[in-house]
């Protein structure tokens, strides 16, 4: 019995010597793989290809083939060539040079069709470097302000807006310019189709968005759906303001747009008394203590609403006895 004993825990002992064997082996193997990774990285680096001449020469051709035959479309397919080098060896400055020179070139085609189709490219294109995607929507921003005919306007902030959609980099962009469209389709009569794309906007989970910006834009929203009378909506999105970060003097304009929304709000929902709490506070507003009509309005709405309040409660108990 002794010696089967002996015999098992050799074996035992041996199994275990051969399992560490085997470890140490495979640690020895990754660490050779781990060097040679690393070393093979190193050559990468040091051999990494300098593109700066080509991009010069091939922005240059493109530009002078556009000016001697026009054709946009063969300026625009030497500079994506070129493009496409640049992006796969992760070059960033000379990506977003070659990117932003197809974006120019579109532009001075005065072919709007081009330059929806070669930004949307661009920007769209395999594993595009997020510097890229950030200067060029900025570019084509800039462009935007300088074209004075509405329908183009549309149609380029619909394609940003496309080619923008999810990306938490240009997502502050991507936001200024609903509320730019939500603009003009009101301006045109259209305040359902401009409430909705204000709503597809989540702002107030936004970190690069100042909060007086913030603030506006959730307010513009509870305008919107007051008008297009959903009031449910509006009282939604209501909530999502803080009081309290109206306090600051820089933000009065903004509170008294906040809480004239409030007077009309509470005035659908039938609450009298916020409605009177709401012209209080705009009665304790500097702007509307040095502006006397104003302050005035806020005075006789604010007695007017508690004094009915009042009388109402009274007449309501006089009714239970």
């Amino acid at each position: 019995f002794s010696v089967s004993c002996s015999l098992h825990q050799f074996c035992q002992t041996s199994r275990l010597v051969q399992l560490l064997r085997k470890g140490i082996m495979a640690l020895k193997f990754d660490r050779k793989k781990t060097d040679a990774v690393y070393d093979a990285m190193e050559v990468e680096k040091e051999e990494k290809k300098d593109f700066t001449s080509l991009v010069e020469s091939s922005i240059a051709q493109a530009q002078d083939s556009l000016k001697a035959t026009g054709d946009i479309k063969s300026a625009l397919e030497m500079l994506f060539a070129v493009e496409k080098q640049t992006r796969l060896a992760s070059d960033i400055p000379a990506t977003c040079e070659v990117a932003l020179a197809i974006v120019n070139l579109a532009a001075d085609s005065k072919n709007w069709d081009e330059l929806c189709n070669a930004f949307g490219a661009v920007v769209k294109r395999r594993a595009q470097l997020k510097q890229v995607v950030i200067k060029c929507v900025t570019r084509v921003i800039e462009i935007l302000d300088l074209e004075p005919e509405e329908a183009k306007k549309v149609q380029l902030i619909e394609t940003i807006r496309d080619v923008t959609e999810g990306k938490l980099d240009t997502e502050l962009e991507r936001a200024r310019l609903t509320r730019q469209l939500a603009a003009i389709k009101e301006k045109n009569g259209d305040i359902i189709d401009a409430a909705e794309l204000m709503q597809e906007v989540q702002v107030e989970t936004y970190g690069t968005m100042e909060r007086r910006e913030k603030i506006d834009f959730i307010l513009e929203q509870v305008r919107l759906c007051m008008d297009r009378d959903d009031m449910v909506r509006a009282y939604i999105l209501f909530k999502k303001v803080n009081p309290d970060h109206l306090k600051d003097d820089e933000l009065i304009d903004l509170k008294l747009r906040f809480y004239k929304l409030a007077v009309q709000l509470y005035g659908k929902r039938g609450e009298d008394l916020e409605q009177a709490k709401c012209w209080k506070h705009i009665l304790d507003t500097k702007s509307a203590k040095d502006n006397a009509p104003e302050a005035a309005e806020a005075f006789i709405s604010s007695a007017v609403m508690t004094v009915g309040r009042y009388l109402l409660h009274s007449l309501h108990v006089e009714c239970q006895e």
